[in-house]
């Protein structure tokens, strides 16, 4: 049986297989041409037929020419610049492929013209808060996980094995064919309110979900969600709160906030925590170079270096509470060093009579309190030859930081006497 396909299925199977299937790429360059054969009038079964037809090429290169640069300006007024690229490149690609002749067309360079401003945590709180629990699931995976909206709607309950293992943080496997170009398989990981939401949903459909069921369906099917529904479901949700953002003003000009500002969302937050080149992974970018000295089979590693990132991508934690872990964290470090420190200073005075105690306590800020007994034997202290004067500059310690600069500067002077000394 020979399958018979017109010319623009020809065109389109081409460009899928030469992207490496990827759909998107498909509906973005047939979008592109139906939108020049519209401007000009006519189908691309005429255009190939005009040209078999001609008697020159130059004549008909130079009115497509021609026409594709009208087509330019004509949705450069309500597209932006990427946008009217990827049209152009469509046409482009479709004359090219049909080996139809065209003149010089002008490449825009690759800037951006509508720029997404960053979402803050309160406002995915107050999104969420509106939000069915499968919604709201899907949400949080995607600003805890930095998964593609289009790949996250094809994972299966099987890649996401650690859901009920109660491993924290939870470990999500996306297989090379759900990749972007389906270049390469890669790891993520989703934190403990993106489990608990995921959980409480899949709750839901307990009677009809196995390993192969898809992780987010259509209500009351099984049947994966659409990246184009669940972005439309999250600007809905977005206009029932109190957020402020530029909408939409017609064709061509995006919104403040999509649902990629989710992603965008994790892409900062983890970096604060993590290093960059685990973040790329995660997010599925390539790593250039990088990918060949780069392994995913470490996933420990990974999860470690998740963990990092788990108090920057708390939803429902306060902006407070996240500073205040952070002063506890550098607390704690600033007290491993202090007590590297006094260990030190034991070794140093050591072999005297006397023996030096350094402690830090835990407060808003550093706290020295330093205790000491002083043996009178041989007048080993040399500069504080006398317990009242050396309870004298104790007190003036607790008081003065300048106290603290000079004992600090008396133990530098009697730790370079002893160092001659021996």
């Amino acid at each position: 049986m020979v399958i018979k396909l017109n010319i623009t299925d020809e065109w389109l199977s081409m460009v899928a297989y030469s992207n490496s299937g990827s759909g998107n790429t498909r509906q973005c360059y047939e979008k592109g041409l139906k939108m020049f054969c519209h401007f000009i009038g006519e189908t691309p079964e005429q255009i190939v037929k005009e040209y078999e037809e001609s008697k020159l090429d130059k004549f008909f290169r130079r009115k497509y020419t021609t026409m594709i640069r009208k087509f330019i300006a004509f949705t450069s007024e309500n597209y932006a610049k990427g946008s009217v690229q990827t049209f152009v490149s469509a046409v482009k690609s479709f004359f090219k492929y049909i080996d139809l002749p065209l003149g010089f067309i002008p490449i825009t360079k690759n800037l951006v013209t509508y720029h997404n401003r960053d979402i803050k945590k309160s406002e995915i709180r107050e999104v969420l808060t509106q939000c069915n629990p499968r919604d709201k699931a899907f949400f949080c995976v995607i600003a805890q996980s930095g998964l593609r909206p289009f790949t996250l709607c094809q994972l299966k309950l099987k890649h996401v094995e650690e859901l009920y293992k109660n491993n924290i943080p939870c470990l999500v496997r996306v297989p090379k064919h759900l990749s972007k170009g389906k270049y390469k398989l890669y790891i993520t990981f989703i934190a403990e309110e993106s489990i608990n939401y995921l959980k409480t949903y899949l709750k839901k459909r307990k009677d009809r979900i196995n390993q192969e069921s898809f992780l987010f369906t259509q209500h009351g099917k099984e049947e994966a969600v659409t990246p184009a529904n669940m972005s439309q479901l999250f600007m809905l949700r977005l206009k029932e709160t109190t957020i402020k953002y530029t909408k939409s003003e017609g064709i061509g000009k995006p919104s403040q906030l999509t649902l990629y500002s989710l992603r965008k969302w994790f892409r900062n937050r983890a970096n604060i925590g993590a290093d960059s080149t685990f973040v790329k992974s995660w997010m599925g970018h390539t790593l250039g170079t990088d990918e060949h000295y780069f392994s995913i089979e470490d996933v420990e590693r990974h999860r470690k270096e998740y963990a990092k990132t788990m108090p920057y991508l708390q939803i429902e934690t306060s902006e407070k509470q996240i500073e205040q872990s952070e002063k506890i964290q550098e607390l704690k470090t600033k007290i491993i060093a202090q007590d590297e420190r006094i260990e030190q200073l034991q070794k140093d005075v050591g072999r005297f009579k006397h023996f030096w105690q350094i402690a830090m306590s835990m407060g808003e800020y550093e706290k020295w309190q330093l205790k000491s007994e002083i043996y009178r034997q041989d007048m080993i202290l040399g500069d504080i030859a006398e317990n009242e004067e050396h309870n004298r500059i104790l007190e003036e310690m607790e008081k003065d930081e300048e106290a603290k600069k000079r004992i600090e500067d008396t133990i530098e002077r009697l730790r370079k006497k002893w160092a001659n000394e021996k």
